[in-house]
């Protein structure tokens, strides 16, 4: 009994790993990371684009790595995804500070997979049973945007391996022209600056047009409709 007091009280190093143990249990049990995760997400993605001429590419490449860990950190509850979504996280990380991540196989897939996981933790958090709050429906935003990117990987290891099948304005589509092929596909904007050619990409374009016209219509239309039953039993009950 005596021994383990002096560690509890005394120390200067039981404080940390208590900080640092809280800190990790509000990431993966609040739902304020959900808001901090999808802020990280534009900007790495919708926002990152016009800031691409004025910005070194270091600070994007800092916003990658901090959205890889965050959602490693906060978003992954279970132990086993958590690790094998940091394996895959890592990988894209190291090819990107290296510079060896650009438009490549590898590069892509990593990050694919990466993002795959983040899908499916976030879908579980956004989704499970509980009380429903602003920041669950930014999470089911979050989890939209996640939709768009993985979409955006896909489109990009479609082009490498068959270069051609997505043009923009007539020439093959590099790396960003896919990434906003994704976005305009999901939100059925379709500007028509950038096509799918090949079938494969065809198929993958009908799979997420269908996506996003169902997803913000089935799951978020279940959330709303969640949260408004929810908030008048809040007002009520004083």
């Amino acid at each position: 009994m005596t021994s383990q007091e002096p560690s509890r009280d005394g120390g200067g190093r039981s404080p940390d790993p208590g900080r640092a143990a809280r800190l990790l249990d509000w990431a993966r049990t609040a739902d304020t990371p959900l808001s901090i995760f999808l802020g990280l997400l534009v900007f790495g993605t919708i926002l990152a684009w016009p800031l691409w001429e004025i910005l070194p590419r270091w600070v994007f490449d800092a916003f990658f790595v901090a959205t890889m860990l965050f959602g490693v950190v906060a978003l992954v509850p279970s132990p086993r995804l958590a690790v094998l979504a940091g394996l895959f996280g890592v990988v894209a990380m190291l090819l990107r500070l290296t510079g060896f991540g650009g438009f490549t196989h590898v590069g892509a897939a990593s990050s694919l997979a990466f993002f795959l996981l983040v899908a499916v933790a976030l879908l579980r958090r956004v989704f499970r049973p509980g009380q429903i709050n602003v920041h669950r429906l930014v999470g089911a935003v979050a989890l939209y945007v996640v939709l768009a990117v993985n979409w955006g990987l896909a489109y990009q290891i479609v082009c490498l391996v068959r270069p051609g099948a997505l043009l923009a304005n007539g020439s093959p589509a590099g790396p960003q022209d896919a990434m906003w092929f994704s976005f305009v596909t999901l939100t059925t904007v379709g500007y028509g600056d950038v096509v799918a050619v090949l079938p494969l990409a065809r198929a993958l374009a009908g799979l997420e047009a269908l996506t996003g016209v169902l997803y913000p219509a089935v799951l978020i239309g279940i959330l709303l409709s969640e949260f408004g039953r929810q908030r008048p039993k809040d007002h009520g009950g004083g």
